[in-house]
């Protein structure tokens, strides 16, 4: 029994003394939140020797779909003291993206890393948000005529795509105030009213787990179209000045104003330096 506490008390001796300590407010490590759970990070240093320390501190949030945000700072602690670090703490909410979350802590002292502490935890029970979702009004099923003007007779077809596969509905609103459910079939549906006017279709985006969204697109139809106006800009340097362009697009219509303003000005001194000759002429034969 002697022989036994000897060696316990040798090795207790031998183990570093540690000097400085992340101590948190809260153990989080592995437990799991929900939402409107609180996460409490608050963390403090404390400095068990007797000198001050000059410390730098890095600390990050790992959590899914987003790439780590550093927290820098510097900090003196006095000799046996302690100071808190920047607070993390944050609630969750209903739409925190689900899954594990890593809080990572290093302190530096004399560019070492003289401490660290990571804590991991879960979250779940939150809904995700659809992403990557776009709706498109065009005159043809290949929807190679995109275009909101239609005439009436025309039918317009209403194209969504969404990576998360979601069930698509949706209604239209009249000009009259009326409304009317979209029928999609897959990912498109068909609109040809009888009457002109401007229709809002209301594309309804759901998924279980996910957050419902709406899409609202503004589809006119009218008695009958002008015909189209195609106008191009050409920008290349051609040394002929597009008219389509919109001022300062093409590079040859500000060259040219250049040198038609630079024109301008030497006829003007020109013309000034003929005047004030003539002007001398004249004096001197009278």
């Amino acid at each position: 029994m002697i022989l036994s506490v000897a060696v316990f008390l040798s090795l207790v001796l031998s183990m570093p003394v540690q000097s400085l300590e992340i101590v948190s407010f809260m153990e989080v490590d592995g437990d799991t939140f929900w939402p409107f759970d609180s996460v409490d990070l608050g963390m403090v240093i404390i400095n068990d020797e007797s000198r001050s320390v000059v410390l730098f501190v890095e600390q990050y949030i790992v959590y899914p779909k987003t790439p780590p945000m550093p927290l820098l700072e510097e900090m003196t602690i006095a000799g046996n003291g302690d100071e808190m670090i920047s607070d993390l703490s944050f609630e969750v909410s209903e739409y925190s993206e689900a899954g594990e979350y890593d809080h990572v802590v290093r302190v530096y002292e004399d560019d070492e890393m003289v401490l660290e502490k990571t804590s991991t935890f879960y979250i779940y029970g939150t809904t995700g948000k659809l992403e990557g979702f776009t709706s498109t009004i065009c005159a043809d099923h290949g929807c190679t005529d995109v275009r909101p003007v239609f005439e009436l007779g025309e039918t317009a077809y209403i194209f969504v795509e969404c990576p998360n596969i979601p069930q698509v509905s949706g209604y239209v609103d009249y000009p009259d105030g009326s409304s009317e459910h979209l029928v999609f079939s897959g990912d498109v549906a068909k609109l040809k009213p009888v009457l002109g006017g401007v229709y809002t279709a209301n594309i309804i985006l759901s998924k279980e787990g996910f957050t419902d969204e709406v899409i609202e697109k503004e589809i006119t139809f009218e008695e009958s179209l002008a015909p189209p106006s195609y106008f191009f800009c050409s920008d290349v340097e051609d040394d002929m000045c597009d008219i389509h362009c919109k001022e300062g697009e093409d590079p040859d219509c500000i060259r040219m104003r250049g040198e038609f303003n630079f024109l301008l000005i030497v006829s003007a001194i020109i013309v000034i330096v003929m005047l004030v000759i003539g002007t001398l002429l004249f004096k001197m034969r009278n």
